[in-house]
């Protein structure tokens, strides 16, 4: 169950980060969400932590964003 718990705190401060870099870039959560190739409704959820994010979802928001992927895990 401890297990379970900490992989829903690594996906919320994952997307914590990546709300954070968005909003950095003075990106709406629209346009990252084209940007990335991702629906509005999918981003909404990554950034939220609800969403089980993939590798190629971080390496594709990388890019996005124009950052480095380790960005997305700090303070983990």
């Amino acid at each position: 169950m401890k297990y379970r718990k900490y992989k829903k705190d690594i996906r919320k401060t994952i997307g914590k980060n990546i709300r954070m870099i968005r909003i950095e870039h003075n990106l709406l959560i629209e346009e990252l969400a084209k940007k990335a190739g991702f629906k509005y409704t999918k981003m909404k959820k990554i950034e939220k932590g609800y969403y089980k994010i993939l590798i190629t979802d971080i390496f594709y928001l990388g890019e996005a964003l124009n950052v480095e992927i380790t960005q997305f895990f700090k303070s983990l």
